[in-house]
C-alpha cells in the first residue's frame, strides 16, 4: 500500500504556542489501571503515573516513560564515554517535565487544556478545558491520611467517581478529569474499567527544612522530577487538531510500514543498512475496543 500525506501530515515545523510558565508546587503519583480490551479484563494495561501541580497549571503524564527516557539517555552517555575515555559528562539545563509520550496540560485560569501526543512527530492539540459537571455527595474518605469528598459524574460516556482533596485547593485531576474544588486524589468510573488510584505525593517546593530531618534517597527519575519544576508546554512540537491527528493515526494503524517510510521521507532521513528499519520503529498494537473516551458529551 502507498501512502500519500496531505500537506498537514507532512508538515514540519516548531510551534511555540503562549501560556504563562507556571512553578510546580506538588508532585501526586497515580497507579493507572486501564481494561482497553474487554476480552481479556484479567490483563489490564498497567502504568505508573505522575502530576506535577502550580497554582495554575499542571502536567499529567507517564512515570514509567520518565524513567525509561532517563535509562536511555544513560546508557547512550555511557555508551559514548566506552568510546571516548575522556568524555566529560555533559550536564542538561532541565526547564520542565520531560514528557516525550502523551501528556495533558491544563491552564486553570485561561481555562485552556493541551494535549501532546508523538506520532513520529509530537503534535500538541489545544481546546478549551472540559466542563465536567460534578455532583458533590457527603461521602467521605481517607487516603494516606488525606482527607477527601466524593463526587460523581458523567463524562466522555463514562460515569465517574472522584474523590478531591478540598485542603488541596488545585482544580486539577489525572488524565481530562478537573474543575472540582480540590485536588483529586483518587478516580474511577462505575465499572472499574479505568482507574487513577492514589500512589502518593510529595511538597516539591519545601521553605525551610529541618536539619535534624534525614534526605530520602532519590533515584535517577526522583532527580529529574525534583529538578523539573516549572510546567510549561514544549516547544518543539506540530500544532493541529484531535480530527486531523485521529486521521494521521488511522493511516499509521492501516499501514505502519508505510507510513514510517512517508514520514522519515518527509523529514529528510534516507533509509540504509545503518538506519533502524520502519517495522521496528512501530509497535505492534494491542487491541483497544474499550477506550477511555467512549463518546463525546452530549
Amino acid at each position: 500500500m502507498k501512502i500519500f500525506l496531505t500537506p498537514f501530515l507532512i508538515l514540519i515545523a516548531n510551534v511555540a504556542i503562549s501560556q504563562n510558565p507556571d512553578q510546580a508546587l506538588t508532585r501526586i503519583k497515580y497507579h493507572f489501571i486501564h481494561i482497553q480490551d474487554t476480552t481479556r479484563s484479567s490483563g489490564p494495561h498497567q502504568e505508573n503515573m505522575v502530576m506535577l501541580i502550580g497554582k495554575n497549571a499542571s502536567v499529567y503524564t507517564s512515570f514509567d516513560d520518565i524513567n525509561k527516557s532517563i535509562a536511555r539517555n544513560k546508557l547512550m552517555l555511557e555508551m559514548a564515554k566506552s568510546l571516548d575515555p575522556g568524555l566529560v559528562s555533559i550536564q542538561v539545563e532541565r526547564k520542565g517535565l520531560d514528557t516525550e509520550g502523551l501528556a495533558y496540560f491544563y491552564f486553570a485560569t485561561e481555562n485552556k487544556f493541551f494535549t501532546k501526543e508523538r506520532v513520529y512527530h509530537s503534535y500538541i492539540i489545544e481546546e478549551n478545558a472540559p466542563k465536567i459537571n460534578w455532583k458533590i455527595t457527603s461521602d467521605t474518605a481517607s487516603f494516606s491520611g488525606i482527607i477527601c469528598k466524593k463526587a460523581t459524574a458523567d463524562f466522555l460516556g463514562r460515569r465517574w467517581n472522584a474523590w478531591y482533596a478540598p485542603e488541596l485547593p488545585f482544580q486539577s485531576g489525572p488524565w481530562k478529569l478537573n474543575g472540582l474544588p480540590g485536588l483529586i486524589i483518587d478516580a474511577y468510573d462505575e465499572k472499574k474499567e479505568v482507574q487513577f488510584q492514589f500512589a502518593g505525593m510529595e511538597t516539591l517546593i519545601h521553605q525551610t527544612k529541618n536539619p535534624n530531618h534525614a534526605e530520602p534517597k532519590l533515584t535517577d527519575s526522583d532527580v529529574s522530577l525534583i529538578q523539573s519544576t516549572i510546567i510549561q508546554l514544549p516547544s518543539n512540537t506540530i500544532k493541529t487538531t484531535k480530527s486531523k491527528l485521529d486521521k494521521l493515526k488511522e493511516v499509521r494503524d492501516k499501514d505502519p510500514k508505510g507510513f514510517m517510510n512517508a514520514q522519515m521521507s518527509s523529514s529528510g532521513v534516507k533509509y540504509s543498512a545503518t538506519t533502524t528499519s520502519p517495522s521496528t520503529i512501530v509497535q505492534k498494537k494491542g487491541i483497544i475496543n474499550n477506550p477511555i473516551e467512549l463518546k463525546a458529551n452530549k
